[in-house]
């Protein structure tokens, strides 16, 4: 304890003088290497830099032709922390609107299909050759109607088949289109019937109920007969 005492007590010099010459030693060899690691990742950061600057001239030319930009989020007016979140309100109330108006649903997300301007008639059908089917195949409602076709038997000899494509960009309205229609339909078809768009085949089947130069106005879906 005095000892102990003693040396705690002892001035900076004292304590030095009294560790002993091994111990030193062993001091100043962990200090020089503790203190190397730090200088050679300095070194080899630098080293890594300097290569990456002769190495990359990715700054050293604007390229010719750069994005043109409004420079809005660089110049900070408006405020990204306003302008992000406004962006966002608006595109999410765009597509809301677009799902809307493609596909009716509830609030909780389930599909309501609402009824035609004419009515349904569930009479039995009188499979004269007089009838099309228009299917497609991302529609869930249509697989369930080319199953039945299918277990029927009458698939593509009492009821032809057209299957649609699904492209909105292309449909007036809807987002079904036709398929380019054989030599065969061309010659016994109705034009609005094997071209263009679901809408088309629509306005055809309602040109006795609507008026000169008027549309149908519901919508164009899948699976028609």
């Amino acid at each position: 304890l005095t000892s102990a005492f003693v040396i705690g007590l002892s001035p900076a010099s004292s304590r030095r003088s009294s560790i002993h010459p091994v111990a030193q030693q062993n001091r100043i060899a962990t200090t020089s290497i503790i203190s190397s690691p730090f200088a050679l990742s300095s070194k080899s950061s630098d080293e890594e830099s300097q290569q990456k600057t002769s190495t990359t001239s990715l700054y050293d030319d604007l390229p010719a032709k750069k994005p043109w930009t409004f420079g809005i989020l660089t110049s900070g007016f408006p405020p990204q922390q306003l302008l992000v979140p406004f962006v966002k309100f608006v595109t999410f109330q765009v597509w809301r609107l677009m799902m809307n108006e493609l596909v009716t649903h509830d609030e909780q997300g389930r599909f309501i299909r609402e009824s035609f301007q004419a009515g349904n008639n569930p009479a039995p059908l009188d499979l004269d050759g007089s009838y099309r089917l228009y299917l497609g195949n991302p529609c869930p409602w249509c697989h369930r109607v080319k199953a039945a076709v299918a277990v029927l038997g009458v698939e593509n000899q009492d009821i032809p088949i057209t299957m649609l494509i699904d492209d909105a960009e292309k449909a007036s309205k809807g987002g079904w289109i036709l398929p380019k229609p054989s030599e065969e339909d061309k010659t016994s078809i109705a034009e609005e019937l094997i071209t263009g768009d679901l809408a088309g085949v629509y306005n055809f089947c309602y040109r006795d109920i609507l008026g000169e130069r008027e549309r149908y106005q519901g919508r164009c879906t899948a699976p028609l007969l």
